[in-house]
Parts: structure tokens; C-alpha cells; sequence
């Protein structure tokens, strides 16, 4: 019997049954969520377990600092920002880890031992995604179309780090932009459909919650969030290892 298990960076590449292609984005969406499903318990569970305590406090925040009409809640972004900045590494090499046990046909890693792996990853990932995440930002301050543009060419500089092997910023973000170069409109559909199938069933809920004053809907639309979440990794790891079979050649920098 096989044992639980962590994938180390750089795995070998997956059967081509396994990952859908990027230029059918919808198909994509749709394997992910077939993956996602076939083990919510584990991804839900990390998504909650990592996410969660973020949005809680964010919105415990929010409830003890009220604002007037039409003002924003900078306290609540705050926390928001820096706490899902700090847990999101993790929460990314731990779904990856979960995936990529799932691909080779071993036993799903439980969850303590995927996190044990994913906390190597954390430093890499972290810098990667603060340097992408600043750059990102400058386009969309001078200009929202580069900042778009820009998250669309370093839409899998999480990937390079966790299944490509990176570990420096630089050239991660540089691998990216190789391999999304000529596929912008594939993986911005891609990323469109992910954040539909994603973020609008909780928003939803928070939504009514919040029209009817009804707290426990708000809270069970955090939690769907904080839930789904992966889904958005799964979709970025497929992506990954479609555009990684047109990329043969292309190394580690």
C-alpha cells in the first residue's frame, strides 16, 4: 500500500488524460471541478482551516467598526490583505500537494502532512507573489489595462515555484510570461469561468445575508468562500501543465 505522500517541486509531467486544455477554458473549469469534488472534504478543509480565520477577523473587525454610508473600511482591507497574504502560500502548495498525489495515483496525503510540505514552499511563494502582486498593482494605478495584463502573463508564477522548481522571484515571474505569451484570452477565460464557478455562490449568500440582516448567511457565505477556494489552484495547476507541454525545453532559470 502506498504511503502518504508529498510531491517535491518538479514532479514528472501528468498524463494528458489527467489536465484539460487551456484552449477549451470552460472544459478546464470543468475538470478542476470534477477534481475539487471528488475530495471536497480535504480541499474545503484546508481552504477553511487556512482562510477561514482570516475572513473571521476581518469581519469581526468590520462588525465592531462600523462605517457611515459611503465610506470605505481600510481596517478590514488590512487585515484581509495581510492575512490572506501569509496563509495563501500554504494554502496553495497544500492543495498542489493533494493534487499532484491524486495525479500519480497514491493516496492522498493527509492534511497535516501536506501542510508540512507546503511550509518549505512558503518563503518562495510568499516573494514571488509579493513581487508579482506589486507589479501587478503599478499597472493597475497608472492604468487598469496593464495591471490586467500583467496578472494574465504571471498567471502561474505559483505554479513555477511548487511544480516547476523556481525559487527565485524573478525568474518564476520570467517562465510565466514565456509560457502565457500568445495565450492571454485562454487563460483569462479560464480564470473568468474559475472565479464564476469560485466566488459567486458564497458572494451570493453574503449578500442576502446582508440585505435580510441575517448574520448567519453572512457567515455561511464566508465559509463557502474560504471553501472553494482551491478550486482556483486546481484550475491554475492545469493551466500549468497544459501550457508546460508547449514548453518542453524551458528549465528552471
Amino acid at each position: 500500500m502506498p504511503q502518504d505522500y508529498y510531491a517535491p517541486p518538479g514532479a514528472s509531467a501528468p498524463s494528458d488524460d489527467f489536465g484539460a486544455r487551456l484552449d477549451q477554458p470552460v472544459e478546464l473549469v470543468g475538470r478542476a471541478l470534477n477534481l475539487y469534488f471528488a475530495h471536497w472534504q480535504a480541499y474545503g478543509a484546508l481552504g477553511l482551516l487556512l482562510l477561514g480565520p482570516v475572513a473571521a477577523a476581518a469581519h469581526w473587525y468590520a462588525l465592531g467598526h462600523p462605517t457611515r454610508q459611503g465610506e470605505f473600511d481600510w481596517g478590514e482591507l488590512r487585515i484581509n490583505l495581510v492575512g490572506t497574504a501569509l496563509v495563501s502560500p500554504l494554502a496553495v502548495a497544500s492543495v498542489i500537494a493533494l493534487l499532484v498525489a491524486r495525479r500519480d495515483g497514491l493516496t492522498m496525503p493527509s492534511l497535516g502532512m501536506a501542510l508540512q510540505g507546503a511550509a518549505g514552499q512558503w518563503g518562495p511563494l510568499f516573494a514571488v507573489r509579493f513581487v508579482s502582486g506589486l507589479k501587478i498593482l503599478a499597472g493597475l494605478v497608472l492604468l487598469v489595462v496593464p495591471g490586467v495584463y500583467f496578472a494574465l502573463r504571471l498567471a502561474v508564477c505559483d505554479e513555477m515555484v511548487v511544480l516547476g522548481g523556481e525559487r527565485a522571484s524573478g525568474s518564476a515571474m520570467a517562465r510565466s510570461e514565456r509560457w502565457t505569451k500568445g495565450r492571454l484570452g485562454q487563460v483569462f477565460s479560464a480564470l473568468f469561468v474559475a472565479g464564476l464557478a469560485t466566488n459567486v455562490p458564497g458572494t451570493a449568500l453574503g449578500v442576502v445575508g446582508s440585505a435580510l440582516e441575517m448574520q448567519p448567511l453572512v457567515w455561511l457565505g464566508m465559509a463557502l468562500d474560504c471553501a472553494l477556494s482551491p478550486i482556483l489552484t486546481i484550475v491554475g495547476a492545469l493551466m500549468y501543465w497544459d501550457l508546460e507541454r508547449t514548453a518542453e525545453g524551458d528549465a528552471p532559470g
